[in-house]
């Protein structure tokens, strides 16, 4: 999981720069857009959503990454779906790139068996992107991944992560950005570790705010990143229903 997972073997890094470019675009035009245009999302995952995808009871050695995915829900009803292209990481946005990330080296490294980025789900007024990337690990790494998401160098890379990916997805836009901070958020039932940050930013002379969300997982052998970015309010119940969806998929392995 870490850092090399995102970088090397599931294209997800790429696939949440492309969600906030989307969203950029649609802040940039409607510039000082009001909270009155954000969906609202509320409740648990039904079980039809849940089981519908429910992976099969199959052997540890037939596990697929596939079919530990968040897939759309009751709190995603009318968003689209754009599939991922897992076939080329041509363009993969590798962290180590950048200098202030060189400490992180230790996090980068991808011993999955499988690993997969599900499709993006986007709202009808493209103000909040769903995404989730799933791997199937050995036992060993996937314990020695639960302790070190508990290591402080995880937290203050994950920060750089999130503010590098907005960089990108903000890049050649109108925007003047603020600082990254971190939001006090809950970890949801079911899940390893959540990362929540509000990027200030203004555009057109109108403040908004950007919204990102990372949520862990680590259980048996599959191992999930769920990443949420939403603009002018945080989506915290969406957070928890795609969290519930995931955690009981990983749990039926």
């Amino acid at each position: 999981m870490g850092l090399g997972t995102i970088r090397t073997r599931a294209r997800f890094a790429p696939v949440a720069v492309g969600a906030i470019v989307a969203l950029v675009l649609t802040l940039d035009g409607c510039g000082s857009a009001t909270d009155s245009s954000v969906s609202t999302v509320t409740g648990r995952p039904s079980a039809t959503a849940i089981n519908g995808a429910k992976p099969p009871n199959a052997s540890p050695a037939a596990l697929r990454a596939a079919d530990y995915l968040y897939t759309k829900g009751p709190e995603t009803a009318g968003f689209t779906v754009t599939a991922a292209d897992n076939s080329d990481g041509s363009n993969d946005f590798d962290p180590s790139t950048y200098p202030d990330m060189a400490h992180c080296d230790a996090l980068m490294s991808d011993s999955s068996v499988d690993t997969v980025t599900g499709p993006t789900l986007s709202s009808a007024n493209s103000l909040i992107s769903v995404v989730s990337t799933a791997s199937i690990e050995t036992t060993t790494q996937v314990a020695r991944d639960v302790e070190l998401v508990k290591e402080p160098v995880f937290d203050d890379c994950m920060r750089k992560l999130a503010t590098h990916l907005m960089e990108e997805g903000l890049s050649g836009n109108s925007f003047q950005l603020g600082a990254m901070t971190t939001r006090d958020t809950e970890t949801p039932p079911g899940a390893l570790k959540r990362y929540s940050f509000a990027l200030p930013a203004t555009v057109q002379g109108s403040p908004v705010s950007f919204y990102v969300d990372f949520v862990f997982f680590a259980t048996g052998r599959v191992e999930d990143i769920l990443f949420v970015i939403s603009g002018l309010e945080p989506s915290d119940q969406l957070v928890t229903a795609a969290t519930a969806q995931l955690a009981e998929k990983i749990k039926k392995q």
